[in-house]
Protein backbone atom coordinates (compact mmCIF):
# COMPACT_ATOMS: atom_id res chain seq x y z
CA UNK A 1 0.00 0.00 0.00
CA UNK A 2 0.76 3.36 -0.63
CA UNK A 3 0.32 5.32 2.38
CA UNK A 4 1.06 8.87 1.20
CA UNK A 5 1.90 9.92 4.78
CA UNK A 6 -0.32 7.36 7.54
CA UNK A 7 0.16 9.41 10.46
CA UNK A 8 -2.39 12.07 8.99
CA UNK A 9 -4.82 9.02 7.97
CA UNK A 10 -5.28 6.74 11.26
CA UNK A 11 -9.02 6.34 10.93
CA UNK A 12 -8.61 5.05 7.41
CA UNK A 13 -5.88 2.98 7.93
CA UNK A 14 -7.89 1.27 10.56
CA UNK A 15 -11.13 0.62 8.37
CA UNK A 16 -9.05 -0.58 5.92
CA UNK A 17 -7.08 -3.64 8.03
CA UNK A 18 -10.75 -4.19 9.93
CA UNK A 19 -12.21 -4.87 6.28
CA UNK A 20 -9.39 -6.95 4.51
CA UNK A 21 -7.57 -8.28 7.73
CA UNK A 22 -4.29 -8.67 6.11
CA UNK A 23 -1.71 -10.95 7.39
CA UNK A 24 1.27 -8.52 6.18
CA UNK A 25 1.27 -4.84 6.06
CA UNK A 26 3.63 -3.86 4.00
CA UNK A 27 3.33 -0.03 3.33
CA UNK A 28 5.01 2.68 1.07
CA UNK A 29 5.76 6.52 1.14
CA UNK A 30 5.04 6.80 5.16
CA UNK A 31 6.23 9.74 5.87
CA UNK A 32 7.32 9.42 9.47
CA UNK A 33 10.01 10.96 10.80
CA UNK A 34 11.74 11.96 14.05
CA UNK A 35 8.27 13.34 15.39
CA UNK A 36 6.53 10.02 15.01
CA UNK A 37 8.07 7.67 17.77
CA UNK A 38 5.44 5.57 18.73
CA UNK A 39 4.20 3.73 16.02
CA UNK A 40 1.36 2.69 18.28
CA UNK A 41 0.28 6.11 16.88
CA UNK A 42 -1.33 4.41 14.03
CA UNK A 43 -0.94 0.74 13.87
CA UNK A 44 -4.16 -0.96 14.77
CA UNK A 45 -4.50 -3.92 17.82
CA UNK A 46 -3.39 -7.41 16.69
CA UNK A 47 -0.15 -6.45 14.75
CA UNK A 48 3.89 -6.93 15.47
CA UNK A 49 5.34 -3.58 16.06
CA UNK A 50 6.36 -2.43 12.86
CA UNK A 51 10.08 -2.25 11.51
CA UNK A 52 10.38 0.67 9.85
CA UNK A 53 13.01 2.87 7.42
CA UNK A 54 11.94 6.11 7.70
CA UNK A 55 13.66 8.79 5.85
CA UNK A 56 15.69 11.75 7.37
CA UNK A 57 13.73 14.60 5.32
CA UNK A 58 10.93 15.18 3.06
CA UNK A 59 9.36 12.05 2.15
CA UNK A 60 9.57 8.32 1.67
CA UNK A 61 9.92 6.06 3.92
CA UNK A 62 8.65 1.97 4.36
CA UNK A 63 7.62 -0.34 6.86
CA UNK A 64 6.32 -3.87 7.61
CA UNK A 65 4.12 -5.73 10.51
CA UNK A 66 2.65 -9.23 10.73
CA UNK A 67 -0.53 -10.23 12.68
CA UNK A 68 0.66 -11.30 16.23
CA UNK A 69 0.18 -15.12 15.84
CA UNK A 70 3.02 -14.89 12.95
CA UNK A 71 6.86 -15.06 14.12
CA UNK A 72 9.01 -12.34 12.54
CA UNK A 73 12.28 -11.42 12.14
CA UNK A 74 14.55 -9.01 10.67
CA UNK A 75 17.10 -10.01 8.10
CA UNK A 76 19.88 -7.66 7.46
CA UNK A 77 21.49 -7.79 3.64
CA UNK A 78 25.21 -7.44 3.25
CA UNK A 79 26.18 -4.44 1.07
CA UNK A 80 28.28 -5.84 -1.38
CA UNK A 81 29.75 -2.99 -2.99
CA UNK A 82 32.53 -2.36 -0.95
Amino acid sequence: MNANGIAGKTAEFANLVDYTKPDIIIMTETKLGEGVHLSAEFMPAGYSPPKRKDRKAGGGGVLVSVRDCYLAAEVEIPDNDA
